[in-house]
């Protein structure tokens, strides 16, 4: 890393809602561009690694929940009629609830390919940060040492049942 004024650090956590928002396309150039300003430890690198599987599972799931399209169905003592309209009606929902189970494979389908495609890393948020990654710093062991003690005496950040990782 050449000479720099500054650097930022940003936490796995925020590295993980790219797999958790709607808009995270939107944050990816601006991102890639501050790569040279951005400080990455391994240990960071590691912890999105290991949940940005879970993270996209978990919000593709939710999101897919309000996707899906629903069938209707008439209650059958509605569906009698003298005009004869009633079989034309019965016949347009069933048509309907053909198409909406058709979607709803296809919404599954591709979602299964999108969690493939993080699993592999091969989605646009991996690729993206890659390069940032790429440059990840690992601790060495007087950083490690300094954050047991750190993590011994409970200075924050880090839980108590918590690896050191936060502390490092």
């Amino acid at each position: 890393m050449h000479d720099l004024d500054a650097l930022l650090l940003i936490d796995a956590n925020k590295y993980l809602d790219l797999y958790r928002t709607d808009k995270g396309r939107k944050l990816l150039a601006p991102l890639s561009e501050q790569a040279s300003y951005i400080f990455v430890t391994q240990q960071i690198v590691d912890e999105v690694q290991r949940n940005k599987l879970s993270a996209a599972a978990d919000f593709m799931r939710a999101k897919n929940q309000g996707m899906k399209l629903h069938s209707i169905n008439v209650p059958d003592h509605f569906s009698g009629s003298e005009t004869g309209k009633n079989k034309e009606i019965l016949g347009q929902m069933r048509e309907i609830s053909k198409s909406v189970k058709s979607v709803n494979a296809e919404i599954d389908a591709h979602t299964l390919e999108i969690m493939a495609q993080v699993a592999e890393s091969k989605d646009e948020v991996s690729q993206a940060l890659a390069p940032i990654f790429s440059k990840a710093v690992r601790a060495t062991s007087d950083e490690l040492q300094l954050a047991r003690e750190r993590k011994e005496i409970g200075n924050p950040p880090g839980k108590r049942n918590d690896p050191v990782g936060d502390e490092i």
